[in-house]
C-alpha cells in the first residue's frame, strides 16, 4: 500500500518551510502538483523526490 504525506510533514523531510512548496507548487511547476482529497494535498515518495529535485534538496526519510 501505497503512503501519502501532508504538505507539512514532506516540508519536514525536506528540511524546508511549508511556503517554500507551496509557492514552487502555485508558480513554478505544474508537473509537480499532486494528489488532492478534500482540497488538501496529498503526497507520494514519488512527488516528495519531484521537489527534492525542484529544490535542490536531497530527501532524508522518505
Amino acid at each position: 500500500m501505497q503512503e501519502f504525506y501532508s504538505l507539512g510533514q514532506v516540508a519536514q523531510i525536506l528540511g524546508v518551510r511549508q511556503h517554500q512548496i507551496t509557492y514552487l507548487l502555485n508558480s513554478k511547476n505544474q508537473k509537480l502538483e499532486p494528489n488532492r482529497v478534500s482540497g488538501r494535498r496529498l503526497f507520494t515518495d514519488d512527488d516528495i523526490r519531484k521537489i527534492a529535485a525542484a529544490l535542490g534538496k536531497e530527501v532524508r526519510d522518505a
